[in-house]
């Protein structure tokens, strides 16, 4: 499966698992001191956008140094926890479905691109796409 097939599938796999989930519990902890569910799914949101510019740069620029963004920050700014469960996952679909749309576009030989993390270590770009879909497997699976 190419790369491209693979994305759109797990962001198709995730949406379907979303959709699925139970609106009334956005409001609870996924976990013990954790962010709301709500808050997770934006922070999930917060991922799709910070990432959506990291491999546009690097298919780009041909490069790229990752900076490091606050999640927590993040989430609190754009107040999630205000929101229903419905329209941060509205905003969800349309920032994924749109990602989606960038990765399918990357020139194969963009994948190579090499890509230096806030930590130094460096992955390829084709890497660090398959990093987000793992990230997002995640993150469903702790809603679930």
């Amino acid at each position: 499966m190419t790369l491209p097939a693979e994305f759109r599938l797990a962001i198709s796999n995730a949406h379907a698992a979303l959709a699925a989930m139970d609106p009334a519990r956005a409001r609870q902890s996924f976990r013990e001191g954790g962010w709301l569910r709500v808050e997770l799914l934006g922070h999930m949101i917060d991922s799709c956008l910070y990432n959506h510019v990291r491999f546009l740069t690097a298919a780009n620029a041909r490069s790229l140094n990752v900076a490091r963004y606050d999640q927590t920050s993040s989430v609190q700014l754009h107040g999630y926890a205000e929101l229903d469960w419905e329209e941060v996952l509205d905003y969800w679909c349309i920032h994924n479905e749109l990602l989606t749309r960038l990765v399918e576009h990357i020139p194969q030989e963009a994948y190579a691109v090499e890509c230096r993390l806030e930590d130094g270590t460096t992955m390829r770009l084709d890497e660090l796409i398959r990093d987000y879909i793992r990230h997002l497997e995640h993150h469903v699976a702790q809603l679930a």
